[in-house]
């Protein structure tokens, strides 16, 4: 931020500005008001409304300006607010929905392909916070076998290090499968599991999971993937119809 300091706030209808968002001026009539001019609009709404417009890679600015409230553009669905407390950022509701598929994504092939993924910002996701993912898929023509993984990369459509939770239940003989799996994050590079694999998620199962190590989550954006893969690949075709990623704050 430029070195100038408002004598006093202004309206916002009373400022004009350029076609980038920076301050160009004020309405006649406003004597002294020069003495605001260097700051963005962004900045200007700041000092108004005590909010922070940034995104998640700037959250330090917000936090350099005094400020205990942020609206980050980049984070879920329009932008999410958070609040700085005791020391790290929580969204507002404590909880965050990342994404929600809108349109089928389908896989006809043996091959495995990353059917959908949720970014995560380098450090979005938090020491304690759950990541969950909720998903449907339907087997919608032909006779095969449909397993779906799930994974965290470092390229939303390569398939990284496998997260442990996993289905083979879709079949033509079974052609709807729906599950909730959910992840808690240990630290930068560990995750542990919440949920069990299989087709719904929930209840017991008889083998524990052991903790996944994964690329550095505070120094790189990664990306948490859903995948599938047919057995053959001769004509079946799989509907990923329905994902949601929701973040949950765990402290």
């Amino acid at each position: 931020m430029a070195n100038y300091y408002p004598r006093r706030i202004m309206p916002a209808d009373a400022l004009l500005f350029d076609a980038a968002g920076n301050l160009a001026g004020v309405r006649a009539g406003g004597s002294g008001d020069e003495e605001i001019y260097g700051l963005t609009k962004a900045q200007y709404e700041a000092l108004v409304t005590g909010i922070g417009v940034t995104t998640w890679a700037n959250r330090a600015t917000v936090v350099a300006a005094g400020l205990t409230t942020a609206f980050f553009t980049d984070v879920g669905i329009g932008g999410t607010y958070y609040d700085y407390l005791g020391g790290r950022w929580r969204p507002q509701a404590r909880q965050v929905i990342l994404k929600n598929l809108t349109s089928s994504v389908t896989q006809s092939s043996s091959t495995r392909a990353v059917m959908d993924f949720c970014t995560l910002p380098a450090g979005l996701w938090q020491d304690g916070d759950i990541l969950e993912c909720r998903w449907y898929k339907a087997m919608t023509t032909g006779t095969d076998t449909d397993t779906t993984e799930t994974a965290i990369g470092t390229a939303s459509g390569t398939y990284g290090t496998d997260l442990g939770l996993t289905t083979a239940a879709l079949t033509n003989v079974n052609p709807v499968v729906s599950a909730i799996w959910r992840w808690r994050r240990v630290s930068a590079t560990t995750i542990r599991h919440a949920s069990i694999g299989g087709s719904t998620g929930l209840g017991a199962a008889g083998t524990l999971l052991s903790d996944v190590t994964s690329p550095d989550m505070d120094t790189q954006t990664t990306f948490a993937q859903l995948s599938g893969k047919l057995t053959t690949g001769a004509g079946a075709v799989s509907a990923l119809r329905a994902c949601t990623w929701t973040l949950i704050c765990g402290a």
